[in-house]
């Protein structure tokens, strides 16, 4: 896709041009969803991306940790977590390796007390 942005500085008008895709390259947490409160024993899943060699999944205590859960780089769209500390908010970092590069979504959920 190609989108081109005119502004109009004083009398003068100017555009930049730009292209884009509408695919993503970034997997997203399909289950469980952000603030859902779930099981300690959950399978967590995503949505496959065309193209990618990877994923990997982080669950941790606080934002950017994996004290609870590290998935080593694996081609598998879901995991079975088991024995999730209950009662709490848990921070998910979804990498997905597309190109070459990777690139992350992140996602929070609860477990029941």
């Amino acid at each position: 896709m190609h989108a081109r942005l005119w502004t109009r500085v004083g009398n003068v008008w100017r555009y930049v041009d730009t292209k884009f895709g509408t695919q993503s390259t970034v997997a997203k947490l399909s289950y469980p969803v952000t603030g859902l409160e779930v099981s300690p024993d959950v399978i967590v899943t995503w949505n496959a991306i065309a193209g990618a060699a990877g994923y990997t999944l982080d669950i941790g205590t606080t934002f950017g940790a994996s004290d609870v859960l590290q998935v080593p780089e694996q081609t598998a769209t879901s995991v079975a977590v088991t024995n999730l500390p209950q009662g709490q908010l848990l921070y998910v970092r979804l990498g997905t390796l597309h190109g070459g590069v990777w690139r992350y979504s992140y996602s929070t959920f609860s477990t029941q007390s």
